[in-house]
């Protein structure tokens, strides 16, 4: 069972994922949805003029009219110009439920009855009735009135005017259902020519992405106001409602609702709940027209004329206020208008019956691929595998949005697909971890850190044979050993190596190096494998450093014997070296072989020579960063190397020193120049100043008394030849 807990684990997650998927929970519809908003934000609907314009009861209309509710008087005037100057339709998203509170029977109910308002009485109830004004405007106009659909039940039912033809099942069930309706006043909703629903029905979010153009109260099916513009705008009499196994239309045997709305000879496509997705354009100023311009004597007639004109409402504190996927405060009207725009082009979003097969398809598909090659190709080329199915599902939803206006779902199949690589790596990975424990087991006890996670990632146990590279190696020296270790016994003797052992170890694979070998007292430190390390020299140099004052704080805590402090030595050479498992095939050790281990050897003797306490090679020191301060000590030939030696001592890092180190760094390299060119007095006044703080200069003014005393040969170099180790 465990060796098949890789494909196991991932089926499970697969399966799961496709039931979720199925049931439909309110997540993934929310992800689905945010996604194409976010391909409207990408690429919105390129407005084109179309001959649909908004007459906008605005702030400035409002401020210029008067507060509203406009007078009704004031409403027909603003229609009989509208109808007057040639509007083709004229669809109301406003609703007049209740009288005119203007109307002079409103204030005669409210004046005393007075004899000496007699008379003024009877002159006001001879006055017109501003509805029946209003009435006899909407009566002229070819003209749409509007009404609002609510979730509370009441006896109201809005006056149907249009005749609705339905093909295919009975897909009424699948309508936005309400349970009644706030209408016009009779004699307003009679006079219209058509009369249709204003609800923009949003989702759990509120934005209003799919609008109906059908709903329902009870069982009687009511158009929006843009179908019923568009109705009489052709002057048609009905619609055709087309679901499933009409017109050849077929859901796999099922009804799956309404797919098609027809009025005249405009289709739209629409879910099975009868709504089209709204195509967001974004708010176009040149789609409204600002109401009091149209009551303005010089209102120009080609601005409404054979238009379809929708008179709603934007004004702050009264508009009806709708967030889309491209503004957050868009005016109901807008929507209305877009809709209708839509509807002559024929530019609608779509989302196919067959979408969420195609989406389980894939990921079924898909799922089952990566399960199968995952165990066979390993999480990293199942990564680009995986990134490769990520992508093609974000590539075709959006090729099948930017260029056919069809709407897929990428975001689910990509999370299922992330997740099932992640769970079959995890156990892949959770396998070779395993192994890994293994070999760290095997290891840890004798290897540095560093080899052992190396041997674990290849989790594999060490072979013989090695690599050739770069690197930098170091070796040190306790100052006074043979000293101190007679004068403690053995069992103390080790315990002191093993606390000083201690602290260089830490030290060194802090720095990203490896101790290859305890020798004595002396540590054998490398840098640049196993793993690579192009600062290897750097880090070579940091860490001889950093040992030095960790070994002297280490002498402040231990008890030894009296006038003695513990230091230590330390050589650095850089150069080419063997690296890798060395010994016999029952016994190996990961260990460097090379001459610069030789060479670091005898750089560390050669300290004893200049009473300094870290010398390194040229190399070394070129491939130091400036940040590290050096200074030359000498030229040297070692014991067994005909090839002299350009060897330098590191100061410290340049950020960290006094200016009068720095001074002591300059006054040094000057006097080292005139000793080279022979110029000893100059050099032994230089050497002098700088002997009591510096032990190197101290040795210099030694040989440049002898120097003086006993001048060199003309081929001198200034080599100084070591004669001891």
């Amino acid at each position: 069972m465990r060796r098949w807990l890789h494909v196991i684990i991932p089926l499970a997650l697969l399966a799961g994922a496709l039931v979720l998927r199925a049931a439909e929970p309110a997540f993934i519809e929310d992800l689905r949805l945010l996604t194409f908003d976010s391909y409207q934000r990408l690429k919105p609907r390129t407005y084109r003029p179309m001959p649909v314009r908004i007459v906008d009861i605005d702030d400035e209309s409002l401020k210029r009219l008067g507060q509203w509710p406009w007078p009704r008087k004031q409403v027909a005037a603003l229609i009989d110009r509208l109808a007057g100057h040639g509007a083709a339709v004229i669809a109301l998203d406003i609703v007049f439920a209740e009288p005119d509170r203007n109307a002079p029977r409103a204030f005669l109910e409210i004046w005393p009855e007075l004899e000496l308002l007699a008379g003024v009485k009877e002159a006001h109830e001879s006055l017109p009735d501003p509805d029946s004004l209003l009435a006899a405007s909407v009566a002229r106009a070819n003209l749409v009135t509007g009404f609002a659909l609510t979730g509370r039940a009441n006896e109201v039912r809005p006056a149907l005017k249009a005749g609705l033809v339905y093909t295919g099942e009975d897909a009424v069930g699948f309508l936005p259902a309400f349970g009644g309706a706030v209408v016009n006043l009779p004699a307003i909703e009679g006079a219209a020519a058509g009369n249709g629903s204003l609800n923009l029905v949003a989702e759990r979010d509120n934005i209003a992405r799919r609008i109906p153009l059908l709903t329902r109260v009870e069982d009687e099916v009511y158009p929006s106001l843009a179908m019923e513009a568009l109705r009489i705008l052709q002057g048609v009499s009905s619609y055709v409602v087309k679901s499933t196994g009409g017109a050849g239309q077929t859901g796999f045997g099922e009804n799956t609702g309404i797919n098609h709305v027809k009025v005249g000879r405009f289709i739209a496509e629409t879910d099975a709940h009868g709504r089209v997705w709204n195509y967001d354009s974004g708010l176009v100023t040149e789609r409204f027209i600002p109401a009091w311009r149209v009551l303005e004597p010089d209102f120009a007639r080609h601005e409404v004329e054979g238009n379809l004109i929708i008179l709603g409402i934007s004004a702050a504190g009264l508009k009806d206020i709708r967030a889309t996927p491209l503004n957050a405060e868009a005016p109901g009207v807008e929507l209305h208008a877009q809709v209708i725009e839509q509807l002559l082009t024929g530019e609608f979003l779509r989302r196919p019956d067959w979408a969420f097969g195609a989406e389980m398809a894939y990921l079924t598909g898909f799922g089952l691929l990566l399960i199968v090659f995952l165990p066979l190709w390993g999480p990293l080329a199942c990564a680009f595998l995986s990134l490769l199915g990520i992508a093609a599902a974000l590539g075709f939803s959006w090729f099948a949005f930017d260029q056919q206006l069809r709407l897929f779902d990428p975001i689910y199949p990509a999370l299922v697909v992330l997740l099932i690589y992640l769970s079959d790596s995890l156990v892949i990975y959770l396998r070779t971890e395993a192994e890994r424990r293994h070999v760290r087991a095997a290891f840890s006890h004798y290897l540095a850190p560093a080899v052992v996670e190396r041997l674990a990632e290849e989790r594999r146990m060490p072979e013989q044979g090695g690599e050739l590279r770069e690197m930098t190696v170091w070796i040190s020296d306790l100052a006074n050993y043979s000293t101190l270790s007679e004068k403690l016994d053995a069992p103390e003797v080790v315990a002191f190596l093993n606390q000083v052992y201690t602290v260089m170890s830490d030290t060194v694979e802090e720095h990203e190096g490896f101790v290859a070998q305890f020798v004595g007292d002396a540590v054998v430190a490398a840098f640049g494998a196993p793993l690579d390390d192009p600062d290897h020299a750097k880090h070579a140099v940091e860490s001889a450093m950093a040992c030095q004052k960790r070994v002297a704080d280490l002498g402040t805590r231990m008890v030894l014997p009296p006038g003695m402090k513990l230091g230590i030595r330390i050589g650095i050479s850089t150069g080419p070296l063997v690296v890798g498992n060395i010994g016999s095939k029952r016994r190996l050790s990961y260990s460097i072989v090379g001459d610069d281990i030789n060479l670091s050897s005898r750089l560390e003797g050669v300290n004893k020579v200049y009473g300094s306490t870290i010398l390194v090679n040229e190399v070394t020191r070129r491939l130091c960063p400036d940040e590290l301060v050096f200074r030359e000590v000498d030229v040297v030939r070692v014991k067994g190397r005909d090839t002299p030696v350009r060897i330098f001592e590191p100061i410290g890092r340049d950020d960290e020193l006094s200016e009068s180190r720095r001074a002591d760094v300059d006054a040094f390299a000057a006097a080292l120049e005139a000793y080279r060119a022979r110029r000893f007095e100059a050099a032994l006044e230089a050497f002098e100043a700088l002997a009591e703080r510096d032990p190197v200069a101290a040795r210099y003014v030694e040989r440049s008394r002898a120097l003086m005393a006993e001048p060199p040969p003309a081929d001198w170099d200034g080599v100084f030849e070591m004669l001891t180790k």
